[in-house]
């Protein structure tokens, strides 16, 4: 947004005023991630001038930390989630997860930690 914080203030209740008068979608770009939160629906990540990810920002993530991760595995796991170091980040969607519990089992990673946090922490992860 660019914004001084009364200006960003400005701009949120004029962005919300426009949705619930006119019923119109707004499409914002920012690195703004808690003025975001207040106002938007979804996000778009776009990367290399495709989409990249999108998602509701009000769906949860889960960050699985694991125990040492080879780089075959690593491969396997990067098909299904976003890996950063020795965690997992994926949205909370039964079919991924399922598919990621199944692969953790048969590999055999012992899970460290397990955390839920906010999909607007995660937006560029990967």
């Amino acid at each position: 947004m660019g914004l001084d914080p009364v200006g960003t203030q400005n701009f949120i209740e004029y962005i919300r005023k426009l949705r619930s008068e006119l019923g119109v979608t707004v499409l914002v770009s920012s690195h703004q991630l808690s003025e975001i939160e207040e106002i938007c629906d979804y996000f778009f990540v776009i990367k290399d001038r495709k989409l990249y990810r999108y998602s509701e920002i009000s769906q949860s993530t889960l960050r699985i930390f694991l125990a040492d991760i080879s780089s075959d595995v690593r491969t396997s796991l990067e098909k299904l989630a976003v890996v950063k170091q020795n965690s997992v980040l994926i949205a909370n969607d039964d079919k991924k997860l399922s598919a990621l519990f199944e692969l953790i089992s048969k590999e055999k990673l012992i899970i460290l930690k397990i955390t839920v946090e906010k999909n607007s922490k995660n937006i560029f992860a990967g």
